[in-house]
């Protein structure tokens, strides 16, 4: 067997290890000239190579989880009393971790994947090397996609009526704080982004606008001189409208909105398809149900994402090797229907439907039955997970000051 892995973040590192670990024969296709992925922070939005930078990292970012639970099984953070960690310190690990387990020599740094299609018995995948701009084609009889889904920023469908004259930008090429020095600043959007680029900004902007459809419990944890917002209705040179019909001048917009999943080197005959930001049709958000050897790792959010990519990484293998059996087609679509069915219910369209948020836990354990995966995940990391979130829900300024430590498989501590 022969397996391609398109990405040297952490879900190609991992999805490498472990098919190291079986003696598998692989290659590994990174575009940049490191590895790390999103958390390589660069204050360039295209590389030497005139390519856009795929990372949305900006300068002053920590971490929004502790460490405790953004790591892989074997592998452990050398860092002592702090729990919400710096990104250089996130991707000084993950380089460690490729060190430690020597995978360099099965990556392809600077080679751009452009085309993957089916072909009888695999998968051709052509890749340029981007240095001496050569092509090559290759065979694989399995393909492991690890490219993120934090690259291609969307924004919200908005009306203008005359072109927005101030500053702005997506929260993708956010990188410091000073470009809002005095500004009155909109920001659009709520989510780990937002509150942290707020909080960043917060100093020594003029004024902050914050557009959001949040309850008031989660007003009260921002400073009182915030401005809240309903979503923006129109924008009308530096007037901004919203939808309580009240209006604003600002001097700058950030659109804290999001991304989009995009993988413009799948060929059609891949079988894959990319509507309303729902990938889809995917067997517990990873195997393609048309041509299961195409294996997709951290396509769901809003989970622990690090040892999630392990687990989704050692499902797949299992699943290839046949230490783990996938049920058939009409049993894997009719799982997608039935989480769709979940995510319908809770009142997601499409583009929420890899949110497994709550569902963690069960996502988890769904993953580790059908791959044949041990040991399981130990419950402590999901009770500091869920902690993680409530401390966060109510302290969005201190949260980070919290030290965990984990004392056993089920119990944790903080000091």
């Amino acid at each position: 067997m022969k397996v391609a892995v398109i990405g040297a973040g952490a879900s190609g590192l991992i999805s490498a290890k472990v098919l190291s670990e079986k003696g598998i024969n692989y290659d590994v296709f990174e575009t940049g000239d490191q590895v790390g992925g999103t958390w390589i922070y660069s204050e360039n939005t295209v590389d030497k190579h005139g390519l856009p930078v795929a990372s949305s990292m900006y300068r002053d970012l920590r971490s929004n989880l502790p460490k405790e639970v953004m790591e892989f099984s074997e592998y452990h953070y050398n860092i002592e009393n702090v729990s919400y960690i710096t990104r250089s310190q996130v991707l000084d690990y993950l380089q460690s971790f490729c060190n430690e387990y020597n995978l360099k020599e099965n990556i392809k740094l600077e080679h751009l994947v452009t085309k993957v299609s089916r072909t009888e018995g695999g998968w051709l995948l052509t890749a340029k090397d981007l240095n001496h701009g050569t092509e090559s084609i290759m065979f694989y009889d399995a393909v492991f996609i690890c490219i993120g889904h934090y690259s291609l920023p969307n924004y919200p469908e908005v009306e203008v009526k005359e072109s927005f004259t101030g500053l702005s930008l997506h929260s993708h090429y956010y990188k410091t704080p000073d470009i809002f020095d005095n500004k009155i600043v909109l920001v659009i959007g709520m989510g780990p982004s937002a509150t942290d680029i707020t909080f960043n900004i917060h100093p020594n902007s003029k004024q902050i606008y914050l557009s959001h459809h949040c309850s008031e419990e989660i007003k009260q944890l921002f400073p009182e001189d915030i401005i809240h917002k309903p979503d923006v209705k129109a924008i009308e040179g530096k007037t901004v409208y919203f939808e309580d019909d009240t209006n604003a001048e600002v001097d700058a917009i950030l659109y804290c909105t999001g991304y989009k999943y995009s993988f413009p080197f799948l060929d059609e005959s891949c079988g894959i398809k990319v509507y309303n930001n729902y990938v889809s049709p995917l067997y517990k958000q990873v195997f393609s149900i048309t041509h299961p050897t195409m294996i997709f790792i951290g396509i769901p959010f809003m989970a622990f994402v690090i040892r999630m990519f392990e687990i989704q990484a050692r499902c797949a293998l299992n699943a290839l090797t046949g230490i783990a059996n996938l049920p058939p087609r009409e049993e894997m679509l009719e799982d997608m229907k039935s989480w769709e069915k979940v995510q319908i219910s809770r009142g997601y369209s499409e583009n929420k439907f890899h949110m497994i948020s709550d569902y963690v836990y069960q996502y988890f354990r769904d993953l580790e039955k059908v791959g044949n995966v041990t040991p399981p995940c130990p419950d402590v990391l999901f009770k500091l997970f869920y902690t993680s979130g409530k401390n966060r829900k109510n302290n969005l300024l201190k949260y980070r000051d919290i030290v965990f430590k984990i004392i056993d498989a089920e119990n944790f501590i903080i000091k």
